[in-house]
């Protein structure tokens, strides 16, 4: 091998473990709160209740003028550094709205995921009943995780069965 352990560890070892094991953590995290299920909840009542939209951005500076030129530029770098990456490794395709798989799984337009979840979200405002959670910016979808978290009850692990759902 001409460039050894250096082109290795810099072109495989540090992109497909590190990187990707790192994205794949924070998907995980941020897919759903992790709560558990609550005594006579169902598995998709408990989903639909613990799942999240996690949309990458944050929103524009409130005019286009060079006014606002510091902040035009502070929001370009966070698109380009932070949430395109972001969108590009951790909530690629249609993981954006996960929580419209949990609630309508059989359906198999899954290219009309986003139209379709917006469809349903309007409806439910429509009716009074929004139950859909969405936040802009991973780490903000970080951050309600953990605190969902922090405000379980405590988890008694004796006697707790094994469930794959």
């Amino acid at each position: 091998m001409a460039f050894g352990g250096l082109f290795f560890l810099l072109n495989v070892a540090l992109p497909y473990v590190i990187v990707y094991q790192i994205a794949s953590l924070l998907h995980l995290l941020t897919e759903h709160t992790w709560c558990m299920r609550q005594q006579g909840e169902s598995v998709r009542d408990s989903h639909i209740k613990n799942c999240l939209g996690r949309f990458c951005g944050s929103a524009c500076p409130p005019a286009c003028s060079l006014r606002y030129g510091a902040q035009w530029l502070s929001w370009c770098i966070a698109y380009l550094f932070f949430h395109l990456p972001c969108r590009m490794l951790i909530v690629q395709g249609s993981l954006v709205c996960h929580d419209w798989h949990h609630r309508f799984g059989s359906v198999h337009q899954w290219y009309d995921y986003a139209q379709l979840r917006e469809q349903q979200v309007v409806k439910l405002m429509a009716e009074g009943r929004n139950d859909y959670v969405d936040i802009w910016g991973l780490n903000y979808a970080l951050h309600y995780v953990f605190i969902r978290l922090s405000a379980m009850d405590e988890v008694k692990t004796e006697n707790l069965r094994y469930r794959l759902s």
